[in-house]
């Protein structure tokens, strides 16, 4: 029996989802995914680094199905599932060609960076759906179809800035698309619209406005320290939307954006123009912002999902003129995208090279059962503690803090104690701790000891937790045990002290001199730097490695530019390797 178009339309994309449920059932959980699962822990309007929605959606599977990797993913499966619905109903709208718009629907799917964001716990997600919502409304707000367009626009606007703030692009891009087209009456459902948004916006207003506006200070100013223009950065921009998306679909979607060639639309090709308005924009912001400060290659995806049926539809009219040629190359573009994709997952299975040291960005991902075993061990060894409340497990960072916290055995609370700002900051409360004993845990990638950010009486090496792989980076673990917890009074930032949590004045030296709230660490690295500790200039004491943003000329940069998207709420696409534990030994260090 032959099947029908949208019969094999909606086989093939079940059959994705269900490739989607397995790899986030499979995949070991990426520091920022437990990041966000700790924030769906303590529930609040807003958080430091994105607004509410992302720990919204985890809170509710959580409560549902329990905690696993599965049932904390879930939700962002689904959302991969909804945009692939969106994205073809509205590619159908706006240009009436039903093949083009499943055509488009199954390639986003499997295009390296929208498999990753449609499995894993990453704002992204509901991002992209809410984006395509408001697309399809504003769509139909242009077309006089139901009265309640403007409404629906304003709840998919709404439901985006919930998600992430570079939500605001889909409305200037709206607003340039009735300005270039002369229908300067669309305009007149704007007010409506961003009404309603502003509603549904309106919790995470609050919340910035009693916490110093601190999101907002961090996403638009502190974490962009001291712009530039960097001609190297900009091509490893470039470098990582040519693997985001695989090599010919990049050059046909940068194709489709500056409308050359095939991929110019006629002079009546208003749903085109739709498209590429929903979409060129906000790459071109991209673009921009990655030559004068630091990035991540997700940050696009959004403007792809309307560049992508227009790069497809410009290799249909290719094939007008050179069918054989358009046909085949058509083919390779999809084979490639499926490959790039599929990459991380082979690696994961079985290891096709080993990186250079620093390069590999899965190396964390090994052996966290283990090591929340010999955290558990280390914390029954240190006994009852004299002070009420026993001994407590803490991290220097939330990468570290958040996966101890899922992988223990009844996610106990973990205590970050990250000389920066962090979302930690709102619910922790350090002097509560005070004169506890504690278990603190370091990594290859922090190795900063307790004692250099947070006063104790002692302090010992409990045990070192190496992992390997054949053909992998190894990853190291330091637990320490510690007595007597002393943390340092309160600093005020932002306003109050109170809203906001402090920051630990027992900071580093590498973490000196920079403004409160700066994101002082970034950690998520396309490339890392060196792990070893090293020493400053003329005897300024101790530093920790500082892991940059990029490190240029390296020849695996590309590479990890790729596999970026396994870090930071993205795919990290790792194979839980052997675990090698050195023998446990105590060797005391000094007081602070």
């Amino acid at each position: 029996m032959q099947l029908s178009g949208s019969t094999r339309w909606w086989t093939v994309t079940l059959a994705l989802t269900a490739v989607r449920a397995g790899l986030a059932a499979w995949v070991p959980l990426g520091d920022d995914e437990g990041y966000y699962w700790v924030w769906s822990r303590h529930l609040a309007a807003g958080y430091y680094e994105h607004p509410p929605l992302v720990a919204w959606l985890v809170a509710g599977s959580a409560h549902l199905f329990g905690v696993s990797l599965l049932a904390i993913r879930l939700p962002f499966v689904i959302a991969g599932t909804l945009c692939a619905v969106t994205l073809r109903a509205l590619v159908r709208e706006t240009t009436g060609d039903p093949r083009l718009a499943e055509t488009s629907s199954l390639v986003a799917q499997v295009v390296p960076v929208f498999l990753g964001l449609g499995f894993l716990v990453i704002p992204d997600a509901p991002l992209l759906l809410f984006w395509l919502l408001a697309c399809r409304a504003f769509w139909n707000m242009a077309h006089a179809r139901g009265r309640g367009s403007s409404l629906l626009l304003g709840l998919a606007l709404g439901g985006a800035l919930l998600s992430k703030y570079v939500a605001a692009l889909a409305l200037v891009s709206a607003a340039g698309y009735a300005l270039a087209n002369r229908q300067r009456g669309l305009l007149r459902g704007f007010p409506a619209a961003c009404g309603v948004a502003a509603l549904v916006f309106a919790p995470v207003l609050g919340w910035n406005a009693t916490h110093g506006w601190a999101s907002f200070r961090y996403q638009f100013l502190t974490r962009h320290d001291a712009p530039g223009f960097d001609l190297v950065r900009l091509g490893m921009f470039l470098g990582s939307q040519w693997l985001y998306l695989s090599p010919l679909l990049f050059v046909f979607v940068a194709a489709a954006g500056l409308r050359v060639g095939p991929w110019k639309p006629g002079p009546g090709a208003r749903g085109e123009r739709f498209l590429w308005w929903l979409g060129a924009p906000t790459a071109a912001v991209f673009l921009a912002t990655a030559a004068f400060t630091d990035f991540k290659p997700n940050w696009p995806a959004p403007a792809y999902l309307t560049l992508i049926p227009l790069s497809l539809l410009g290799l249909e009219r290719w094939r007008a003129r050179a069918l054989r040629l358009a046909t085949w190359i058509g083919r390779i573009t999809v084979a490639l995208a499926v490959t790039f994709a599929l990459v991380p997952a082979i690696h994961l299975l079985h290891p096709i090279v080993r990186l250079p040291r620093g390069a590999d960005p899965t190396a964390d991902m090994r052996g966290w059962p283990r090591i929340a075993d010999q955290v558990r061990r280390a914390l029954a060894d240190l006994g009852p503690g004299a002070e009420a409340g026993g001994p407590f497990i803490a991290a220097g960072r939330y990468a570290l803090a958040s996966r101890l916290e899922f992988y223990l055995p009844g996610h106990p609370t973990t205590v970050c104690l990250n000389p920066g700002r962090d979302a930690y900051d709102d619910w922790q409360r350090l002097d509560d701790l005070r004169g506890r004993d504690f278990v603190f845990v370091a990594s290859d990638r922090f190795p900063t000891p307790p004692q250099r950010l947070v006063a104790v009486d002692s302090s010992w090496i409990f045990t070192r937790v190496r992992t390997s792989s054949e053909a992998q980076e190894t990853f190291g673990v330091t637990i320490y045990q510690c007595r007597g917890f002393r943390p340092a009074d309160p600093i005020a930032r932002f306003g109050s002290p109170r809203g906001l949590g402090s920051i630990r004045a027992a900071a580093t030296r590498a973490h000196a001199g920079r403004p409160p709230g700066a994101c002082l660490v970034r950690v998520l690295p396309i490339v890392h730097a060196g792990t070893r500790p090293r020493r400053s200039p003329a005897g300024a004491g101790w530093e920790e490695p500082r892991h940059e943003e990029f490190t240029p000329r390296r020849a695996w940069s590309l590479f990890n530019a790729f596999t970026e998207v396994q870090k930071g709420g993205s795919p990290r696409f790792q194979m839980e390797g052997s675990l090698r534990l050195t023998k446990p030994f105590r060797r005391e260090l000094q007081p602070n």
